[in-house]
Formats: C-alpha cells, sequence, structure tokens
C-alpha cells in the first residue's frame, strides 16, 4: 500500500517536472537530428539477388571475394572511384537469405545510381572469381539493379525519433531518483499524503552530504 502511494507522489511530482522532462528531450532530439545530417548522411544501397549452387563454402566465402582486395581492387580501377579500397569494401553488404542458396547484393553509395552501377558489377566481378575458385559453382542472377528512391539503413529522422523517446524516459528516472532516495518526502504536504493526517510539527535533522537526511 504505501509502494503505491509512494507511486503516486512520484507520479506528481514528475507532473509538476513535465515540462523540463519535455524540454530536455526536445533539445536532445533537436542535436541528435541536426548532428546525424551532419556526419551521418544518407546512403543508397541498390539491391541484387544472387542464387548460389554448388558446395556449401561457396556461400560461406562468398562475401570475403566480394569485399576482398582483388575485387574491390578492379572496382576502383575501372570505374576510377575516388575511394579507397578499404572503403569501398566498407559498403558492400551481403546478406544470406534465411536458409536458402540466395544472396543479396548492395553497395551503398551517397548517390543511387551509382549505387546501381557499383552492384551490378561486384556481382559480375565476384561470380568471375567465384567461379574461377570453386569449379562446377553456377550463380544465377534473379534481378537487374533498380535505382533505389529510399535510403538503406537508419536516417536522421528515426534516430532523432529515437533519442527524444530515450531522453523522456532518462529524464524522468532522473527526476525519480532522488524522490525514491527520501530527499523529497521530508516535507510536511508529502508526509500528510502518505498519513492522511495533519503534521503538527518536524524535528529538524542534520542533512547528510548528498542532501538527505541522517538517521
Amino acid at each position: 500500500m504505501i509502494f503505491i502511494k509512494l507511486l503516486t507522489v512520484a507520479c506528481r511530482q514528475l507532473a509538476k517536472k513535465l515540462w523540463i522532462i519535455a524540454l530536455v528531450a526536445v533539445i536532445s532530439a533537436i542535436l541528435s537530428y541536426i548532428l546525424a545530417s551532419a556526419f551521418l548522411p544518407p546512403v543508397y544501397g541498390a539491391e541484387v539477388q544472387v542464387l548460389v549452387s554448388g558446395e556449401e563454402a561457396i556461400l560461406e566465402n562468398y562475401t570475403r571475394i566480394a569485399t576482398g582486395r582483388a575485387v574491390c581492387s578492379r572496382l576502383v580501377d575501372d570505374f576510377d572511384l575516388t575511394a579507397t579500397v578499404e572503403q569501398l569494401s566498407d559498403s558492400i553488404r551481403i546478406e544470406r537469405l534465411g536458409d536458402s542458396s540466395c544472396l543479396s547484393v548492395r553497395v551503398l553509395c551517397q548517390d543511387p545510381q551509382t549505387s546501381a552501377i557499383l552492384t551490378d558489377a561486384l556481382v559480375v566481378y565476384t561470380n568471375e572469381a567465384a567461379a574461377q575458385a570453386y569449379d562446377g559453382a553456377t550463380f544465377l542472377v534473379y534481378n537487374d539493379p533498380v535505382i533505389p528512391t529510399e535510403p538503406y539503413g537508419m536516417t536522421a529522422l528515426p534516430l532523432a525519433l529515437i533519442v527524444f523517446g530515450a531522453a523522456l524516459l532518462l529524464s524522468a528516472v532522473g527526476f525519480c531518483i532522488p524522490l525514491f532516495r527520501g530527499r523529497l518526502f521530508v516535507d510536511r504536504r508529502t508526509a500528510e499524503e502518505l498519513l492522511h493526517m495533519p503534521i503538527l510539527g518536524v524535528i529538524p535533522s542534520e542533512k547528510d552530504r548528498n542532501g538527505g537526511i541522517r538517521a
């Protein structure tokens, strides 16, 4: 019963500080949106699906071949890319679709058209290199890369919304911590709400270094 009363008092205290909590959350969301827009520009990834048949090891090593220096260097040289081999390798995304032998291949770029061109070339170069490494392996390309219209992965707006929710929660918890540590229950009004009886007087006591009341 006393715990329910404590929660009731905590909610009342939070209601009084609601504007502060909301202000902190809004400021945090705005700052995260600005920073994400400045340092995390949207990237696009045209997708190509490749069906791989042959040894199981081909599926496991397909990503290594695609992100390897041989394939990435060929892409950089053939398309005169300003990105380094390491940067291009980091921008490649290859995912296995469930338990099937189908792979999803993407090259992430800030320009959608460039992403489609590089993804198409990456699949061709990787299939050639994998076919040379594994005799009898075959690769079926399901689709040509379509120029993407939506960014790939996290963008500034969803990130700002996540930060907004996290800031609301953390701010509320921050205001509740001193409440449940007893720092706000020493006043007469709170004690009367908890005990449902008038308080005739308060005995002064020495405060500790954290602002609480020593026993």
